[in-house]
Order: C-alpha cells, then sequence, then structure tokens
C-alpha cells in the first residue's frame, strides 16, 4: 500500500489541513511553506525548521498541480 501525497487547490486549504492535523499541539510556531521547485522559499523553510524547537510537523504535498512543504514548530 502506498501512501497518497495530499493535493490541494490552494494554500489556503493545505493550512487548514495542517491546522487540523496539528489542532492538539500547543504552541505552535515556525509556520512555514515551499514551493520545491522556489530554491529561495526552500531555503527559508529549511531555516525556520532548525531553528524550531520541540516536536515538528512536515508534509510533501502537492498544491495547484505543483509540489510543495508545509510545515511548523510545536511544544516546549
Amino acid at each position: 500500500m502506498t501512501n497518497a501525497i495530499p493535493t490541494f487547490a490552494n494554500v489556503t486549504e493545505a493550512n487548514d489541513w495542517m491546522a487540523e492535523a496539528i489542532a492538539d499541539e500547543e504552541c505552535v510556531d515556525g509556520y512555514r511553506f515551499a514551493f520545491d521547485d522556489d530554491a529561495e522559499a526552500v531555503s527559508n523553510y529549511e531555516a525556520i525548521h532548525s531553528n524550531g524547537c520541540c516536536g515538528f510537523f512536515d508534509a510533501d504535498i502537492v498544491v495547484d498541480g505543483r509540489t510543495a512543504r508545509i510545515g511548523c514548530n510545536y511544544g516546549h
């Protein structure tokens, strides 16, 4: 069985999906999003990820036909 990559029509839908996935987490920060074909955005994404603490959420997704990544940090 393969895991399907979540697909969204726009970034707002992707953010709503992530918010639901982490709804029980506290102290959420370090929100990040990058299309994989945007080198600057990916670099910023990785910098935010590496500066976060404790737990994290990261997922590979597709938004409007483009591969992307979305994530955040949470916890203390």
